[in-house]
C-alpha cells in the first residue's frame, strides 16, 4: 500500500500525507516515499491523520529531516495530530521534528 498523495496546502506545494497507523509494518513504504519526497526539493509531511505511531517511523522522518536540512533545504512537519506529537515529545524529537510545524 502506498501512502504518498499529493495535498494541495497553503503554498500549492505536495505534502506526503501519513497514515492514521505508522507502525513497524509500514516502515519501508515510508522510507520510499520519504526518498521520493526528498528528490523533489524541500519536504512537506502532514501528519493529521496519525493515530498511532511507532519509533521506527519517528526514527525516518527524523532521518529525513536531518538529511533535508542539512542540504539547505526545509522539512515541516504540518498539522501534526496529538498522537503524533506526543509521540515526538516522548521520543524527545520535538527540536528536530517540530521546526516549522503548521
Amino acid at each position: 500500500m502506498r501512502y504518498l498523495a499529493a495535498m494541495h496546502v497553503s503554498d500549492m506545494s505536495e505534502a506526503l500525507l501519513l497514515p492514521a497507523v505508522l507502525d513497524l509494518t509500514c516502515a519501508e513504504t515510508l522510507h520510499d516515499d520519504l526518498q521520493a519526497c526528498m528528490t523533489r526539493g524541500n519536504v512537506r509531511v502532514d501528519g493529521s491523520a496519525v493515530e498511532r505511531v511507532g519509533t521506527a517511523c519517528l526514527q525516518l522522518l527524523a532521518a529525513a529531516a536531518v538529511t533535508v536540512r542539512a542540504q539547505g533545504r526545509e522539512f515541516n512537519l504540518l498539522t501534526p495530530s496529538e498522537p503524533l506529537l506526543h509521540a515526538v515529545r516522548d521520543v524527545g524529537l520535538s527540536s528536530l521534528l517540530m521546526q516549522g510545524a503548521g
